[in-house]
């Protein structure tokens, strides 16, 4: 010890150094956590010996735990927020990198997810600066491409074959009518020949049907101008009073004027497989109901006591009545006819009755 005498305490913040004297001699050093009675925190004591003036001492040198948690404490948390920005951080710069990664790949997705092959239109990808994408773009061109050519030249198929059929069709049919008109007919003959008759007109609906629906695919119908549609529709009711009357139909109309900016030859051949249809499905003594508005053109009538399939009901030769002498492409020509003119057709059936709205999109 310099000067052979106790060192005087300092005063340190947390921490108390005191000597005692002691009948023991030698050196020992002692290092222990301790709690301070009605002191809620801990503390670290050293204990060791020191002799000076020829007296052995006990010092004793006391600090408190409590700023080594707080700094623990501190040191903790600003790690975690660290470790937590660098996480975020690092988050948003590989979403915004991937984003950008990506971008090629959801703009031709975009592209492939606008195709039809009904609108006869080759895709045309963008080029990328990635080989992939590239790849991915080149095989969705050529796979789209082949696509076309198949369905154009399925529909030139169609429309040829539906075509070529009309004259022997007609051919057919007046043989059959000649036939029919022999004076020595069984009545079984006769019968079969009808039958025969019978299977050939709806032949000749269904291929009339689907030249129709080649036709409207292509796009032969494009020339619109302002149609009274009022007008139109008193006419057709005119036409079919007579196949009402023969049927007893009852029927209501509630007619406004309305006009609209379409095909006039597409909305003639509209009306007319929407009052078929609410003929043909009907039965005697039944109701047929026409209202025209500003907003919509309903057609519904009495019929099957159930309500139709409309997942399918609209698809090409779905016949829901087995019964029924359609073709199952009345429906179909019904939707193609109104995408084909802007409008839209929704079915429902509402008081044990079926009900086709045609919304009018395109009103002048």
């Amino acid at each position: 010890m310099l000067n052979d005498s106790l060192p005087h305490p300092i005063e340190v913040k947390d921490q108390q150094i005191s000597f005692e004297k002691t009948n023991r001699s030698g050196h020992f050093k002692v290092f222990r956590t301790i709690n301070i009675p009605n002191d809620n925190d801990a503390y670290r004591e050293l204990t060791f010996s020191i002799i000076a003036g020829g007296q052995w001492y006990k010092a004793r040198v006391i600090k408190s735990l409590a700023a080594t948690h707080d700094t623990a404490s501190a040191v903790f948390l600003i790690t975690f927020c660290t470790i937590l920005l660098v996480l975020v951080v690092t988050i948003l710069i590989n979403r915004s990198i991937l984003k950008k990664l990506w971008q090629p790949f959801y703009q031709s997705l975009d592209i492939l997810q606008q195709f039809k092959v009904g609108n006869r239109e080759q895709l045309q990808f963008p080029s990328t600066g990635i080989d992939e994408f590239n790849f991915m773009n080149a095989a969705l061109e050529r796979s789209t491409g082949k696509a076309l050519q198949d369905y154009n030249a399925l529909r030139v198929f169609t429309e040829n074959a539906s075509h070529e059929l009309q004259t022997p069709l007609a051919i057919i049919r007046s043989k059959l009518e000649v036939l029919m008109q022999g004076e020595n007919l069984s009545e079984q003959q006769f019968a079969s020949l009808q039958s025969a008759s019978e299977a050939l007109n709806r032949l000749s609906r269904m291929n009339q049907s689907l030249l129709l629906l080649t036709k409207i695919e292509n796009e032969q119908y494009t020339l619109k101008s302002a149609v009274d549609i009022d007008l139109l529709l008193k006419n057709k009711i005119e036409q079919f009073k007579e196949l009402w009357e023969d049927k007893h139909l009852q029927i209501a109309q509630d007619v406004k004027q309305v006009q609209l900016h379409v095909n006039k030859e597409l909305v003639e051949l509209l009306l007319n497989n929407l009052f078929s249809n609410a003929t043909r499905h009907n039965y005697d003594h039944g109701e047929i109901f026409i209202v025209l508005d500003e907003d919509k053109l309903m057609i519904s009538n009495t019929g099957a006591k159930a309500p139709l399939n409309k997942a399918h009901l609209f698809q090409r030769f779905y016949n829901p009545l087995k019964s029924s002498t359609g073709n199952g492409l009345g429906l179909a020509v019904i939707r193609q006819i109104c995408e084909a003119s802007g409008l839209e057709v929704v079915y429902e059936y509402t008081e044990e009755k079926h009900v086709f709205m045609i919304k009018l999109n395109n009103r002048i």
